[in-house]
């Protein structure tokens, strides 16, 4: 009888801690179960948008051309700009990777400045034959001060283009115009991924 009695209060003092458990103090598991749900779809956002930098490897194949350096050189001769010393940053308006590599952009930007390079900035859109050399965007080139391609490629990698996963900042501070000239060729960045558009 003891053993009945007592199993029917260990039941009722279960079920009572249930209800309070799941019906009447339910806000954790609710903030728990939105928790989960919010982190998946981040992680699921995240890997959405890194992307390669170069998807179709047409910069991969154009690169190992021996001309390649001065197609492009001629490319921008052709519309009457002069390269030495020069930073050129690669831009659209529909990419939002740009909008969310901007503060990158802009600290680049400013130590090209420092460094006495002068920015200068291309858009995509107007510039169709820049297909051939420029995959995605973000992208940059920087040209040394005897306007040879000293790096070319994404600004960084990673989801947020960060200035901590940064890839071009050496190169602008090495092609400096203060630095001894000693470049072996262009540093050609094709296999990068992060947040790029596709041109």
């Amino acid at each position: 009888m003891r053993c009945i009695t007592a199993l029917n209060d260990l039941t009722k003092n279960w079920r009572a801690l249930k209800f309070k458990l799941f019906h009447q103090n339910s806000t954790p598991w609710i903030v728990l179960a939105w928790a989960v749900c919010l982190l998946s779809a981040v992680l699921y956002a995240a890997q959405s948008k890194i992307k390669p930098f170069d998807p179709n490897s047409e910069l991969a194949m154009a690169m190992h051309d021996l001309t390649f350096e001065a197609q492009l050189s001629q490319l921008f001769a052709s519309r009457g700009i002069v390269t030495n010393n020069t930073v050129v940053h690669f831009v659209t308006s529909q990419c939002v990777c740009q909008r969310i590599a901007s503060a990158h952009i802009n600290s680049v930007k400013q130590l090209a400045t420092s460094q006495d390079f002068n920015n200068m900035e291309i858009s995509v859109a107007n510039w169709h034959e820049l297909g051939n050399f420029i995959p995605s965007v973000p992208a940059i080139a920087v040209f040394d001060d005897e306007a040879k391609l000293h790096y070319l490629g994404p600004y960084s990698t990673g989801l947020f283009c960060a200035p901590q996963e940064g890839l071009v900042e050496k190169f602008i501070v090495n092609a400096a115009p203060s630095q001894p000239s000693k470049s072996l060729g262009a540093n050609i960045v094709h296999e990068a991924n992060g947040c790029y558009c596709q041109v």
